[in-house]
């Protein structure tokens, strides 16, 4: 196999463990919200005008046990949103410090070619 055979196989290869990691990603986002999906459905109100009190009564029941599991659920989803807000927010500030520390790097370096240059007396591209 030529080394360029090699070097296409080896991107190649790259770039299905980069799409597999994003269904890794993708698959492991989606279960995460568990708190924040399939909420159960309500129940079904009865129409008060025409409704026997044993309907209301169970009604009454039904919407209050689901409304409880409800609260429970919103609680939950509630903080799995705080706890991925916090997660963003420390991934935000390491993309911005290592900004940051990219930008004061390359600034130093392009002071200390500009000063290599200005010994030399021309460009340090040239030799």
């Amino acid at each position: 196999m030529s080394a360029w055979s090699r070097r296409g196989l080896v991107i190649f290869a790259v770039g299905v463990a980069a799409l597999l990691n994003g269904a890794v990603t993708h698959s492991a986002a989606a279960q995460s919200l568990g708190n924040c999906s399939a909420f159960e459905a309500a129940p079904g109100v009865p129409n008060g005008t025409t409704a026997s009190h044993g309907v209301m009564t169970r009604s009454s029941e039904a919407i209050e046990t689901w409304r409880q599991q409800r609260e429970r659920k919103l609680s939950a989803c509630h903080a799995d949103i705080e706890s991925l807000r916090a997660q963003l927010n420390a991934m935000e500030q390491a993309y911005n410090q290592a900004g940051t520390e990219r930008n004061s790097v390359v600034a130093a370096w392009n002071a200390a070619v500009a000063d290599y240059d200005a010994r030399r007396g021309g460009s340090a591209r040239r030799n």
